[in-house]
């Protein structure tokens, strides 16, 4: 079952809009963000109650008319029931993609998240509560060149993994296929564009420095279908179980 919740970034994104300059004091403190003090002119309610928690260290943010997004780290795998995984992820693309998680390499499946500015990196969560292995899924568009698609995915949870056999998936030429007919479809390995902070992109928030840009080595209609792979693995008890169910089938037949 896929069940799509807000991410840690959602949750913390505070558009402050206000004339002038606006200084803001808080602190993270288990994946939350805690509202010390706001303060501008005209004055500041503090934030809602639910994103207070115990203070950890303080930052001091100052902005002036504009929005602020706070990050907040990845779930942890402790935090995530066994048998399920929590998938994060960051991305962005000149100009426009929508992503999608599938248990089908081949269907673009359940929608996630999307956007359409590759100057603003956007960002979704996903509770994976059934083992198996599912399929990451862009459909990215440009509407003129020069064209790119660059993300960072984390997995939280016993077990779970992308391909690389790691809970990190970075855009590279390695991890992922790249397809400009449809998803599945005479797939090949996507070209490296640059590094994440060449130009003409720059560097992509949250995407770390390993992250890469890429894109389909042929240029259709500035269309590419990207795809890489996971895998939730079931509980310890649920193997045993299913060992055991096994050994007594068998065990039947000699009878």
């Amino acid at each position: 079952m896929l069940k799509a919740t807000r991410t840690p970034v959602e949750d913390l994104t505070l558009t402050l809009a206000r004339a002038g300059t606006l200084g803001v004091l808080g602190a993270y403190s288990g994946g939350k963000f805690e509202s010390r003090a706001a303060l501008c002119r005209g004055g500041w309610s503090s934030f809602e109650r639910s994103f207070i928690m115990r203070c950890a260290s303080l930052a001091l943010f100052t902005l002036s008319s504009v929005a602020l997004t706070l990050t907040a780290p990845a779930a942890r795998a402790g935090d995530v029931q066994p048998g399920s995984a929590n998938l994060v992820g960051f991305a962005t693309v000149d100009n426009s993609f929508a992503i999608s998680v599938s248990t089908s390499p081949t269907t673009a499946g359940t929608p996630w998240f999307s956007g359409s500015n590759w100057q603003s990196t956007f960002s979704g969560s996903l509770l994976i509560s059934t083992p198996g292995t599912y399929y990451i899924q862009v459909f990215a568009q440009d509407l003129g060149r020069p064209e790119m698609f660059i993300g960072r995915f984390t997995l939280a949870g016993l077990g779970a993994t992308f391909a690389n056999g790691t809970q990190e998936l970075l855009t590279n030429t390695s991890d992922w296929v790249v397809s400009i007919s449809g998803f599945g479809i005479d797939t090949t390995a996507p070209i490296f564009l640059g590094d994440n902070g060449a130009g003409p992109w720059g560097t992509v928030a949250s995407m770390g420095s390993n992250a890469d840009f890429i894109w389909a080595p042929q240029y259709a209609n500035g269309q590419a279908f990207f795809t890489a792979s996971f895998t939730v693995v079931p509980t310890p008890g649920a193997v045993a179980m299913l060992g055991l169910g096994g050994l007594v089938a068998a065990r039947r037949r000699r009878a």
